[in-house]
């Protein structure tokens, strides 16, 4: 088409700028900005994947019956459209199914979610499994009281919000089995994995914000002594995106020197 063909002869570009490459809609910034890191860092993508012992079915996604579960389970509540609801729980289905199975041969397994939001994902892990242990650590409070409301309301024992940071959290000591993460902004997702790393447990992350990663965007503290330009440790991830950066020194290098003449 030739929207893709507009894309590709800007394969050098610096998806950051917003309207610079005159983009009908932030959509296709995304898109482009999305194709670029998946050209350098595939390979590891798909090394990932085929190690990855994990026993799921992709063709039996799961299903649930969200009209006869109990209110406040449903992440799509509120006023979204058909199509936005459905994405929306399609992501922590997906998510949630992927670390049940991560977990399943682990009796009473304690799960913590980060960045936890109003506790989509927790919730919904605390229900389906009620012999795990569920913690909800979220910094914000206005989240967190939303959190509790609604693991009071749906009647979860198993479930509990911690109002907090990943460090402060991590300060308590509290031992778990697996850590868990639907759109981890910034570097919250690299402070979970190192915890994970640390405390030698499993991990189910869904990053976010690969706008901040692909343009080196300064993030505030994240917890785990991450810090911008040393993030994500992946030698590939950083070979891509240090090529990046020189690609965008070279383009400001050129507009530099047509300038002055």
């Amino acid at each position: 088409s030739t929207q893709n063909t507009r894309h590709k002869t800007h394969h050098n570009m610096d998806t950051t700028i917003a309207g610079k490459y005159k983009f009908r809609r932030k959509a296709e910034q995304r898109e482009v900005a999305l194709q670029r890191i998946w050209c350098r860092c595939s390979k590891l993508v798909e090394a990932e994947i085929e190690a990855n012992d994990v026993d799921i079915d992709e063709h039996e996604p799961l299903e649930l019956p969200w009209d006869n579960l109990p209110r406040g389970l449903d992440p799509a509540e509120g006023n979204l459209d058909d199509d936005r609801a459905d994405r929306k729980r399609q992501q922590v289905t997906s998510l949630v199914q992927q670390s049940l199975a991560m977990a399943k041969h682990i009796p009473n397994a304690r799960f913590v979610e980060f960045g936890a939001g109003s506790g989509h994902v927790g919730v919904l892990i605390a229900y389906l499994r009620p012999d795990s242990d569920v913690v909800l650590v979220e910094a914000k409070e206005f989240n967190s009281i939303v959190a509790k409301e609604r693991v009071a309301n749906i009647g979860l024992s198993n479930c509990r919000v911690f109002n907090g940071t990943l460090d402060e959290f991590d300060q308590t000591g509290e031992e778990f089995d697996i850590s868990v993460g639907l759109h981890t902004c910034g570097l919250l997702t690299d402070a979970t994995l190192a915890l994970s790393v640390r405390r030698r447990v499993m991990a189910c992350i869904v990053p976010c914000c690969y706008g901040q990663v692909a343009a080196f965007k300064e993030d505030h503290d994240r917890g785990q002594g991450t810090a911008a330009r040393t993030q994500p440790l992946s030698l590939k991830m950083q070979e891509a995106l240090m090529l990046q950066e020189q690609q965008q020194q070279q383009q400001q290098q050129q507009q530099q020197q047509q300038q002055q003449q």
